[in-house]
């Protein structure tokens, strides 16, 4: 920080003449300004009193035995912490070269003798405003680079605690994934084990009938195995991807006679789209996917009666429109494929971790079918956003990007 005594204090001029009538002069001319004044009467006095003492100006008599003012000027821009002390040249002479090689050597100025009062005052002034303005960057700049090593401390001690919370956070997420794995397989497992074990200790009495019902269990367990094994794959975007263009309407309508078994009466399916939607290249399979997930989970979160809206429309993504959302796409046209339900919507908190594997709410809790969903779209190259108000409704939008033929398969913005 800067010190107030430092910027406020007189400052201390170092008159320098073998004459003492000029010394006295030069003292009478410059006690009208607020400085304190020093005499010396000849290079060497000048020398040591600038080891000594922190001089703001030297008058500097140029014609003095043994050591001249051009010796002394010369001696004291050699010293590291004293070079910067402003000279001002006091001369009889005014010779060009003299004055060309008083600042050669580091003078900031001269006067000539006899003294101009008014001259010699404005000069000194002057040199001494530019050693205050000198001094003031100097302390400025020592703070403010104080203060950038103080923020730099404190960005690199956040960074360390972001990343022990991200190092925590996965921490966590592996945990419950190995949990939730381990729970699913589990019960699969115990299921299949179990069955063999009994048509291993009936095996000679069992009837078809109870054998084909033994072997049903059998095969729904490994199904489920088999269930679980995609979704891992999907989350992870490790799976297989078959990938083809779909025309989006007809998609959207078959996709959703799939899954209208599995639908409750009570639900509402309203579709809504645009008749001029981008087609897509995409994973059949993966996108039934992952409207068989969005869709049973919109209708856990309706406890009765409610509606399920599912729109489709193109969305052309720019920077406008990308930077509220923070989400890291590529800028082009894409398709937005929009999962409305009127159910008990989400907070805020269970939005941020809704795609997390297993994680799970009174309503919401499907495991790693969120999180392979999730996976899906990141390795389709698109991304998923979020709008919910608590117990009004729930809002995702997907975008995966348009299939444009007519551009050799090229995405245009």
């Amino acid at each position: 920080m800067m010190n107030p005594i430092e910027i406020t204090k007189k400052p201390l001029i170092l008159i320098v003449d073998d004459v003492p009538a000029n010394l006295q002069i030069l003292g009478n001319i410059l006690k009208e300004m607020n400085v304190k004044i020093a005499f010396a009467t000849n290079g060497e006095q000048a020398v040591e009193f600038v080891q000594s003492y922190d001089v703001d100006l030297m008058l500097l008599d140029v014609m003095m035995p043994v050591m001249d003012g051009f010796k002394v000027c010369e001696t004291i821009k050699n010293m590291p912490t004293k070079k910067d002390i402003p000279i001002i040249f006091i001369t009889a002479r005014s010779e060009t070269n003299d004055i060309v090689k008083g600042f050669q050597l580091g003078a900031s100025d001269y006067v000539t003798k006899p003294f101009n009062p008014a001259e010699l005052l404005v000069r000194v002034t002057t040199q001494l405003e530019l050693k205050k303005a000198q001094h003031m960057k100097t302390l400025l700049i020592a703070s403010l680079e104080e203060k950038t090593n103080a923020l730099e401390l404190e960005l690199q001690t956040r960074k360390k605690a972001e990343k022990r919370l991200q190092d925590a956070r996965k921490m966590e997420t592996i945990a419950s994934l190995a949990g939730g794995i381990a729970h699913n397989f589990n019960n699969s497992l115990q299921t299949i084990i179990g069955n063999i074990e009994l048509l291993q200790l009936d095996i000679q009495r069992c009837t078809p009938e109870k054998m084909t019902h033994q072997l049903d269990k059998i095969m729904n367990s490994a199904m489920h195995l088999s269930h679980l094994t995609k979704l891992l794959l999907a989350y992870a975007r490790k799976g297989k991807y078959i990938v083809i263009s779909i025309s989006v309407p007809r998609f959207v309508h078959e996709t959703i006679e799939l899954i209208r078994p599995m639908i409750r009466d009570t639900i509402d399916i309203q579709i809504d789209l645009a008749h001029d939607t981008y087609p897509i290249q995409a994973d059949l399979a993966q996108m039934q996917m992952v409207f068989s997930s969005l869709i049973t989970n919109s209708q856990e979160a309706i406890a009765d009666k409610g509606v399920i809206r599912i729109k489709a429309y193109n969305q052309l993504i720019d920077k406008e429109f990308r930077a509220p959302h923070d989400q890291q796409i590529s800028i082009g046209n894409y398709v937005c494929f929009q999962f409305y339900d009127s159910g008990k919507g989400i907070d805020e908190d269970t939005k941020n971790h809704l795609f997390e594997p297993f994680y799970s709410t009174k309503y919401t809790g499907r495991g790693l079918e969120l999180a392979a969903v999730y996976g899906i779209i990141q390795n389709h190259s698109g991304c998923i956003t979020i709008e919910s108000v608590v117990n009004q409704y729930t809002m995702i939008n997907i975008f995966i990007p348009a299939y444009l033929e007519q551009n050799n398969n090229k995405i245009k913005a």
